[in-house]
């Protein structure tokens, strides 16, 4: 059995993934090769050379390490992306990898080391280049050539990262708030606090989110100088700025309600954001996500005695992206429902303001169609339970939450409403 579990989730940009998973290989210290290594490839509906290039990998690999290969039908997002590869981990240190990484001699044992060092320490990144924080180094070029000759030159990138590793070697950086690009964690830490929350659905402040729930459980996030990684940068995300953006701004709005941080965003607000995990204790019922199906309650059982003649429709979006498309298939989906159906939108309040929603569902609901607002803040154990008492769900196709609900309502065998 492995000792160090590696997961990396790719959407299309398999010459991304070639360099990443070769440079990966390519660095392994034996040392932690004897203890087992096994690399998650989670392969999130990509359309290119994707499913076939990872295949040939784990023949290619399979005499260094176990790759366990997930091929998901549809792009579920970053967030569903993570917590599948999560449920296949068999290591006791987990590492979580962009597959716009390229890795050189050295860069992971820092990493590895400081949980043995601090048990304190529940999550670790190294530095970055194209980081977002503190862990990010800066590399200067005298102009855009010389950028992609150093980015061609093996020897010369693994020169910088051994001097930027011996310069920072003795750096631990206690940091609030660990980006998700390259993290590395415990694995009865993830037991404790849970996977990615899925509200953030194709990505960007779920680590965040994660690093104040790590923290609120007693343990320390930090920076390893040690140990340094290049990162592209955004390599998926780039390619869809437009939804990018949107899910930024989403994501940050509700990061900001979420844990109550007040900011010229969130007026509402009550802490800061350095001092949030110190205002909030930690609930693990509240708090932590489950990221495989054995860890949500069983679903209810619905007799058909308890059934009524209304057909409860659910409908799930990320209610603060507009771009995703949530109004126009809801405006659709208004004007075909009868009188035998009622439309339940799950607004829950630690993320959404219910008003906000109502003022653009009002805009379009020109039918006085049935719709009933549900507020109710879900424990994410009960979310399967939740799930189970509505007969059909509706997609929406561009929305990353609305995709993870119905992969989800796909499992129960609960009728998903067509396009």
């Amino acid at each position: 059995m492995a000792y160090y579990s590696f997961v990396m989730v790719c959407y299309n940009n398999w010459n991304f993934t070639v360099k990443a998973v070769k440079s990966f290989f390519d660095y392994l210290n034996p040392i932690h090769q004897n203890k087992g290594i096994e690399l998650i490839i989670v392969n999130n509906g990509s359309n290119d050379e994707t499913e076939a290039g990872i295949e040939e990998f784990r023949i290619k690999f399979k005499e260094v390490s176990e790759i366990k290969t997930v091929h998901l039908e549809k792009n579920l997002g970053y967030i569903a992306g993570v917590n599948i590869g999560l449920s296949y981990c068999s290591g006791e240190i987990i590492t979580l990898l962009n597959n716009d990484l390229i890795f050189c001699p050295g860069w992971f044992d820092s990493l590895a080391n400081i949980f043995d060092a601090d048990l304190t320490v529940g999550a670790a990144t190294p530095l970055l280049t194209n980081g977002s924080g503190a862990e990010n180094i800066e590399l200067e070029y005298k102009n855009p050539e010389m950028k992609l000759a150093f980015f061609k030159s093996k020897e010369t990138m693994n020169y910088y990262a051994e001097k930027i590793m011996e310069k920072n070697h003795k750096a631990i950086i206690n940091s609030n708030r660990l980006v998700g690009t390259c993290i590395a964690f415990r694995k009865d830490i993830l037991l404790l606090v849970g996977g990615m929350d899925f509200w953030f659905g194709i990505g960007m402040f779920d680590d965040d989110d994660f690093s104040i729930r790590i923290n609120l459980a007693g343990y320390k996030t930090v920076i390893v100088g040690g140990s340094f990684v290049y990162h592209i940068g955004s390599a998926t995300f780039s390619k869809y700025t437009q939804i990018n953006n949107a899910a930024v701004i989403s994501n940050k709005k509700k990061f900001l309600r979420k844990w109550k941080i007040k900011c010229t965003e969130n007026a509402e607000g009550l802490y800061s954001r350095d001092d949030v995990h110190l205002r909030t204790n930690y609930i693990r019922k509240k708090h932590f996500i489950p990221f495989e199906f054995s860890q949500f309650k069983k679903p209810l059982e619905i007799s058909s005695a308890k059934k009524t003649d209304i057909k409860r429709i659910l409908f799930v979006a990320d209610w603060t992206n507009l771009k995703s498309g949530w109004v126009k298939e809801l405006e659709r989906n208004l004007l075909h429902t009868d009188a035998k159906e009622e439309i339940n939108l799950w607004i829950p309040s630690e993320y959404f303001s219910k008003n906000e929603v109502e003022n653009e569902v009002n805009k379009i609901n020109s039918t006085d169609s049935k719709v009933n607002y549900i507020e109710k803040d879900i424990n994410p154990e009960d979310l399967l339970e939740f799930l189970s008492s509505f007969d059909t769900v509706i997609p929406v196709t561009d929305d990353f939450v609305n995709r993870y609900i119905i992969y989800l309502a796909k499992q129960l065998n609960i009728e998903v409403a067509r396009l």
